[in-house]
């Protein structure tokens, strides 16, 4: 005891045995700290988490969901979490991940969405009733695999103190917004995909409306995603850091990770249910589109044999272009040359360009395909419209007046 309080006397005057009980607090209180801070390498885990809950990886997460994007499409009742987990793991290995605690990250199927979520815990801070998780629910039962996958980090004692199981939810419920968020994206970015091969079609007077809507969706999600990323996560994160290198105590520490977890989740909207409902909406709007386009696309795609046809001449379409052609070079050259002419590879492509283009003018002007592309577009400008009202009168009020303004500012 000397060693970090001196001797001990005995008294019945309770007051001097203050300062005693200070300087032993203190000093486990250092001792702790040095443990968790030399020891057991609190920051470089706090890294990792990083790494992988915040999306610092992003490659990394771009290459899990190309690899694991058909299984996380399946009802998540359906989906093995071995499977899922061996894909993880795979990914950790192809991108050459230099992380010494990747092999404390696990998936995890949760059975509630999002929103579900954030509104139990919020039900639950305020004392209210709720059995939205029912204990005998299954993984994920009745959503998707996007919507219910999460990871999940394996902590020891005494890393607990600080990473507890309240502040890996918040780290969960930030990385399954924004993986979602990735998911929409990527899905769009596949519709622009689709789009860029009618680019040489004529059909920029038909598709003008769905290639405008689909990149303001796009527009819209990515700036939103820059501004959780770099103007939320990463300034807070350095805040963080940077007064984790002069914490004198454990209960500091404790209360500069809380605050972090905190300030992320309300400034990514996560304590805004009628925000994140909105946001929701809005997501949800553009992932039906995405959909569509890729349903269109698949019909746009004429079948191979069909365009075989054509390119040797037994289509009906190819007859017509090949017979006016060869009418056209008149009777002199008859030896051949018209024979020639209608394997020149130029004109082969500009009969596979009107093959294409009339097939697929068909599509896109029949009144079901419009009314959907409309109706696509009127959801998004009315949840848009929605989403950016509520914004402004949020950030009017003073309470979210910083963080929400900066979106507005990016999302106008």
């Amino acid at each position: 005891s000397s060693e970090f309080a001196g001797k001990i006397p005995y008294t019945h005057e309770d007051h001097l045995y203050d300062g005693i009980v200070s300087k032993a607090h203190a000093f486990a209180s250092q001792t702790l700290l040095n443990l968790l801070l030399k020891e057991e390498q609190l920051l470089p885990r706090l890294r990792s988490l990083k790494h992988y809950f915040l999306l610092d990886q992003g490659d990394f997460f771009v290459h899990f969901m190309d690899i694991a994007g058909s299984e996380l499409q399946k009802p998540a009742s359906d989906i093995a979490i071995t499977r899922l987990q061996s894909l993880l793991d795979m990914c950790l290995r192809l991108r050459n991940v230099n992380d010494p605690y990747q092999e404390d990250l696990s998936c995890e199927l949760v059975p509630y969405s999002l929103i579900e979520h954030v509104e139990a815990i919020h039900d639950r801070s305020e004392h209210v009733s709720s059995n939205r998780f029912p204990s005998n629910a299954m993984p994920g039962s009745g959503l998707c695999g996007v919507d219910a996958f999460t990871l999940d980090f394996k902590v020891k004692w005494p890393l607990s103190l600080v990473l507890s199981k309240q502040a890996l939810t918040k780290y969960q419920l930030i990385f399954r917004h924004l993986f979602f968020c990735k998911h929409v994206e990527k899905q769009l970015c596949s519709a622009w995909l689709a789009h860029q091969t009618t680019k040489e079609l004529d059909l920029r007077s038909v598709m003008g409306p769905d290639y405008c809507l689909r990149q303001r969706m796009l527009h819209f999600l990515q700036n939103f995603e820059y501004y959780v990323m770099f103007e939320v996560l990463e300034p807070r994160w350095h805040e963080l850091e940077q007064k984790l290198y002069h914490v004198k105590t454990v209960d500091e520490l404790m209360k500069h990770h809380s605050e972090f977890l905190d300030t992320c989740l309300r400034e990514c909207l996560l304590t805004h249910q009628r925000l994140l409902k909105l946001f929701a909406k809005l997501m949800t709007t553009c992932l039906l589109f995405a959909q569509q386009i890729a349903k269109f696309a698949d019909q746009l795609r004429v079948d191979e044999e069909m365009m075989k046809e054509a390119s040797t001449g037994t289509t009906t379409d190819y007859n017509e272009s090949w017979k006016e052609n060869t009418r056209s070079r008149g009777n002199s050259n008859r030896t051949g040359k018209s024979k020639r002419s209608s394997t020149n590879p130029s004109t082969l492509r500009r009969t596979r360009l009107k093959v294409q283009s009339e097939h697929m003018r068909r599509i896109v002007c029949t009144q079901s395909y419009r009314d959907i592309i409309l109706r696509s577009q009127d959801r998004f400008d009315s949840m848009l419209t929605s989403f950016m009202t509520s914004l402004l009168e949020e950030a009017a009020r003073g309470e979210y007046h910083s963080h929400l303004t900066n979106l507005c500012t990016r999302l106008d």
